[in-house]
């Protein structure tokens, strides 16, 4: 669903701000959607660990 409504947010200030700010805003939303995703795929990983380690017997 996130996947799908942020195409959209990302493209309507670029028709308010034109082209030349436009550029920017989407180096800045496209950096601040790979930091994003880079700490939920990592509070992800740590959290299967976790689960993992109380799952196996005897850990």
């Amino acid at each position: 669903m996130q996947r799908l409504i942020s195409p959209i947010l990302t493209r309507r200030p670029t028709l308010l701000a034109g082209p030349r700010s436009a550029r920017r805003y989407d180096a800045v939303v496209s950096l601040r959607a790979y930091r994003e995703a880079r700490q939920l795929r990592e509070s992800a990983e740590r959290i299967l660990a976790v689960s993992a380690r109380h799952m196996l017997p005897g850990a």
